[in-house]
């Protein structure tokens, strides 16, 4: 991006260019913000210097992936399965309460951001280096904005609105899973690398020690306290299931669990008769209920799994287990209709439910 003014870039780099930035919503939805914000740039660039023809490249290899996906779908008359299970499945997840109780005006709160972006133990000196140094950056340039820096306004503009639109990625949804700090890694190290233009050669000497120096420290007490040790046996109630599974299957043959108990098609090495691995979003109340619950019955239909086990239940369900709500299938009418018309309960171990499915 930043030797976009180099002539030799045929229209063809903007085309691959285009279809990276195209891709980034397929390998993650979250990637959203950053891929728009680093296009608009491209456009702005290519604009300004009245480069139509690698504007329009750009513009036709990031609109490509969308077409060929929803291309694929149209083929096989399935493009409302790739909107909903894809688009607005993410959609409700960052855009509403549905998956998360925090509202959308607390989730931006510095309160939040600090707990956020502090909670994970291994990262915190990490993140505090990141703080100072941009703060730091920012005051020396309040100080003295006529500084010259080997970086133009433009690329530094850039730097800032990746790592604003990063952070606002990881926050959009709601839910503080640690992983999705990965996101800020880079964006806060470069901008705290060029906010550090800005510093006077001595501050720069010593904050950029100091700062060194604490993360590898903190590095090495990550490595020393990384815990090690034999992976720990399975709770006997999971052997108890294991053992359920294994009486009431055959060779070949595929299961579907109905809860949050996804661990048994790793233990057993059996693929799933639907294509979720849990029913968290089946039996979540939310805008998408209704089809997904649809989608599984079509799944069960087509792929006739031998074995349908009703695992929502503590302890078998890990997660997602509320004590005074029911989401066991047979609350809901049209996988209750199903479940009785085409399986036969068969067992029952530690509150979970076998059905074997009936021979047609």
């Amino acid at each position: 991006v930043i030797k976009l003014k180099d002539s030799a870039y045929s229209s063809w780099c903007y085309f691959l260019l285009g279809l990276w930035l195209g891709l980034l919503p397929f390998a993650k939805f979250q990637t959203i913000p950053m891929g728009l914000v680093l296009a608009l740039f491209l456009v702005f660039f290519l604009f300004k210097t009245q480069q139509w023809k690698r504007l329009l490249a750009l513009i036709g290899g990031g609109v490509l992936p969308l077409l060929l996906v929803n291309g694929y779908y149209y083929h096989y008359d399935q493009l409302g399965t790739f909107w909903n299970d894809y688009f607005w499945s993410y959609y409700y997840y960052s855009f509403s309460t549905v998956h998360s109780k925090l509202e959308t005006t607390n989730r931006f709160s510095p309160l939040t951001i600090g707990r956020f972006v502090f909670q994970p133990a291994a990262t915190r000196v990490f993140w505090a280096v990141q703080v100072v140094l941009i703060l730091t950056g920012v005051v020396q340039f309040l100080r003295f904005p006529a500084r010259r820096v080997v970086v133009s306004r433009s690329v530094m503009g850039l730097a800032v609105g990746v790592a604003l639109v990063s952070l606002y990625a990881v926050l959009q949804a709601g839910n503080p899973f640690d992983h999705y700090l990965l996101f800020l890694f880079v964006p806060s190290v470069v901008l705290a690398g060029f906010c550090s233009l800005y510093f006077s050669p001595k501050t720069f000497s010593s904050l950029w020690t100091v700062a060194l120096l604490a993360i590898a420290l903190e590095g090495v007490r990550n490595v020393v306290a990384f815990p090690l040790g034999a992976v720990p046996k399975l709770p006997k109630s999971d052997a108890m299931i294991r053992k359920a599974i294994q009486a009431n299957i055959f060779p070949n043959e595929t299961m579907t669990i109905w809860g949050y108990a996804d661990r048994f098609f790793v233990y057993e090495h059996l693929p799933a008769g639907n294509r979720l691995p849990h029913s968290y979003w089946i039996y979540t109340k939310s805008p998408l209920q209704t089809h997904r619950q649809r989608e599984l019955i079509d799944d069960l239909d087509q792929n006739k799994p031998a074995l349908f086990m009703d695992a929502m239940v503590a302890p078998v369900s890990t997660i997602y287990v509320p004590d005074n709500v029911n989401y066991r299938h047979e609350k809901f009418p049209i996988i209750a209709k199903y479940v009785r018309e085409h399986y036969t309960l068969v067992d029952v171990v530690k509150g979970a439910r076998f059905y074997r499915r009936k021979k047609e």
